[in-house]
C-alpha cells in the first residue's frame, strides 16, 4: 500500500473508533497498521470474502445483497481486464517473431525465450500490478466504510422514528395506539413500556365494564322484584342467564306458576260453593286445605246469611277436655285434639251414633216452646258461634 493519503485515512478512521475491515483481493504484503485487523480474503473465493464482510459488519439482509452485487460486478470487471491483458501480450510476442526462421532449433529457442519472458514479467511490470491491487483494496475499504456509515445513520434515524412514534402514542394514550406501536416497533426501545400500558389499560377497562355490568344487573333485578310477576323475572333470566340472582328468579317463577294453578283450583272450589249455596258447601270451601282460601271470609258471611242459628247442649267437660260430646271437632284455626273443649269459630259435625237434634233460640230456655223447627243433620258441617258453661255442661250456639 503505497499511498500515504490512504494510510492517513485508515489511521484517522481507527482513531475515531470507526470499524475498518480490509479487503484482500490479491496476495500482497499487508501494511503493518492493518495486519492486526480482521480482513475479508477474496484471493480464494469471493463468496467467502463476502460472508466475512457481512458477519464482521453485522449487515442486514438488504445491505448484504447490495454488497454481494457490487463485489460480483468488480470481480467480473477484473477478470475481463486480465483476459484482455493476456491477449495483448500474445499479440506482442507474435509480432516480434522473425518472418524468416533459420532453423527449427532457433525458432524453439526464440519461442521458449519469449514464453519465458511472458510468464516472468520484469519488476517494472510487477509494480503496476501491485499498485492496481492496492487500489482495489482501498476501493473495497471505501465501500465498507460507506456501508458501515449508512448502517449507523440508518439506526440513528430508526431510533429517532421510534421515539417520535412513542411520543405520539403517549399523546393519544389509547390501547389501540400502543398496540399499533408494538406491531410497528417489535424491538423498539419503548416496547416494555408500551406492553405495560396495554396491560394496565386493558385491565382497567375490564374492571370498569364488569362494574357497569353488575350495576345494570342489579337494576334489572330490582325492576323484576318491584314488578313481582312472572314476566319481570323471565326478562331478568333472559338478559342475565348467569346472573347472581338466577336461582332466586327461577324460584319466583316456579312459585308464581304454582300460584296460578292454586288460583285456578281456588276459583273452581268457590264456584262450586256458590252454586250449591248451602252452609255445608260454604264451610267445605272454608276448611279446604287444597285451595288458597281467598274467599274464606266471604264464605263465612254467606253461611251466616243463609244458615239457621240455635243453642243446644253438646256434652260435659273436665278442665279443658270434653268427657262426653255429641259433636266431632273437625277443624280449628290452630292445632287441636279430638278431646279438646269446644271454642268459638270451631267447625263441628254431629257424631254418627247420635240422632238428629233440635236447637233452641236461647241458651237459658231449652223447652219445646223455645225450640227451632229445623233439625241438625248428620254429616253436615256446623260453625260454632258462641260457648257457655253450666257447671260441667257445655252449651254452644251453632250455624247450620
Amino acid at each position: 500500500m503505497e499511498s500515504d493519503n490512504v494510510l492517513d485515512e485508515v489511521s484517522f478512521a481507527l482513531e475515531e473508533g470507526k470499524r475498518v475491515v480490509p479487503v484482500l483481493l490479491e496476495v500482497c504484503e499487508i501494511p503493518f497498521r492493518l495486519r492486526r485487523l480482521q480482513y475479508a480474503d477474496f484471493t480464494e473465493h469471493h463468496k467467502k470474502g463476502i460472508q466475512t464482510l457481512i458477519q464482521t459488519l453485522n449487515l442486514d439482509t438488504e445491505a448484504a445483497l447490495k454488497l454481494n452485487d457490487f463485489v460480483d460486478q468488480g470481480i467480473e470487471r477484473s477478470n475481463r481486464e486480465e483476459i484482455n491483458k493476456a491477449i495483448e501480450i500474445k499479440r506482442t510476442v507474435e509480432s516480434q517473431k522473425s518472418p524468416i526462421l533459420k532453423n527449427k532449433a532457433a525458432d524453439e529457442i526464440q519461442s521458449k525465450s519469449k514464453e519465458t519472458a511472458t510468464l516472468r514479467p520484469n519488476n517494472n511490470e510487477q509494480k503496476p500490478a501491485k499498485s492496481k491491487a492496492l487500489k482495489k483494496i482501498f476501493l473495497g475499504l471505501f465501500v465498507v466504510i460507506i456501508l458501515a456509515s449508512a448502517a449507523w445513520f440508518g439506526r440513528f434515524f430508526i431510533e429517532d422514528e421510534d421515539t417520535k412514534w412513542f411520543d405520539d402514542t403517549l399523546q393519544r394514550n389509547t390501547v389501540q395506539d400502543f398496540e399499533f406501536y408494538i406491531s410497528r416497533f417489535p424491538e423498539g426501545k419503548y416496547i416494555k413500556r408500551a406492553r405495560d400500558s396495554v396491560f394496565a389499560k386493558t385491565s382497567r377497562e375490564k374492571k370498569i365494564k364488569e362494574q357497569e355490568r353488575i350495576e345494570k344487573e342489579e337494576q334489572a333485578w330490582n325492576k323484576a322484584v318491584t314488578a313481582d310477576n312472572i314476566e319481570g323475572f323471565q326478562n331478568y333470566i333472559s338478559n342475565y342467564p348467569n346472573g347472581t340472582h338466577i336461582v332466586e328468579a327461577r324460584e319466583k317463577i316456579n312459585k308464581f306458576s304454582d300460584n296460578i294453578e292454586n288460583v285456578r283450583l281456588d276459583d273452581l272450589a268457590w264456584k262450586a260453593a256458590v252454586t250449591a249455596s248451602t252452609v255445608n258447601a260454604y264451610l267445605d270451601y272454608y276448611t279446604n286445605p287444597a285451595v288458597l282460601g281467598s274467599h274464606r271470609e266471604e264464605a263465612l258471611q254467606k253461611a251466616n246469611e243463609i244458615g239457621q242459628k240455635g243453642w243446644l247442649y253438646c256434652g260435659r267437660f273436665s278442665g279443658e277436655m270434653m268427657t262426653e260430646s255429641i259433636f266431632d271437632l273437625i277443624w280449628r284455626g290452630e292445632d287441636f285434639s279430638a278431646k279438646d273443649i269446644l271454642k268459638t269459630k270451631d267447625i263441628v259435625m254431629l257424631k254418627t251414633n247420635e240422632s238428629t237434634r233440635r236447637t233452641y233460640r236461647n241458651a237459658n230456655n231449652r223447652n219445646a216452646n223455645n225450640a227451632n223447627n229445623t233439625l241438625i243433620e248428620k254429616n253436615k258441617k256446623m260453625y260454632v258461634l258462641a260457648v257457655e258453661k253450666e257447671g260441667n255442661a257445655l252449651i254452644v250456639q251453632i250455624i247450620y
